[in-house]
């Protein structure tokens, strides 16, 4: 696994965790339930989070492939920045794969499945749902439905 983390994360802790489960409930905390899916069960997850008001951005890598299925991400949108490797994205029925020339935003409430293999790297922001409604809300002039 690759030890350098991006020099801009080095304002908040490294959370690093060993194995699928741990990985699994950590992200879970962070974000939202999902299922983690991998044949290496002892994986490392290495992440590191800064937050702000009604926006997260996040580094992640895991050292094995993993598949990150997730049913709902009701209360955010997922932009997620590939730095090294890819990421198969399936969003909506639409299959795409980002990269470090390619990222992906995905819509709240709508299943995702995330591919990542050993080698990515990247970004994740995750921004408030509430937060763009309200805003969008104040630029219309008008409640959103």
């Amino acid at each position: 696994m690759n030890a350098a983390v991006p020099e801009i994360d080095n304002h908040s802790p490294i959370i690093e965790v060993r194995g699928i489960r741990q990985a699994q409930k950590c992200m879970s905390i962070r974000y939202c339930e999902h299922n983690l899916i991998s044949s290496t069960a002892d994986l490392r997850m290495r992440f590191r989070e800064l937050e702000f008001n009604s926006l997260s951005i996040g580094y992640l890598e895991y050292d094995a492939n993993v598949t990150v299925e997730i049913s709902d991400t009701e209360n955010f949108f997922f932009v997620g920045l590939p730095i090294k490797g890819e990421v198969k994205v399936d969003h909506c029925d639409v299959k795409l794969v980002a990269s470090s020339s390619q990222g992906m935003v995905l819509s709240p409430s709508k299943p995702i499945e995330l591919g990542y293999t050993e080698e990515s790297r990247g970004r994740i922001v995750k921004i408030s749902r509430t937060a763009v409604e309200q805003l969008l809300a104040t630029m219309l002039g008008r409640p959103i439905t």
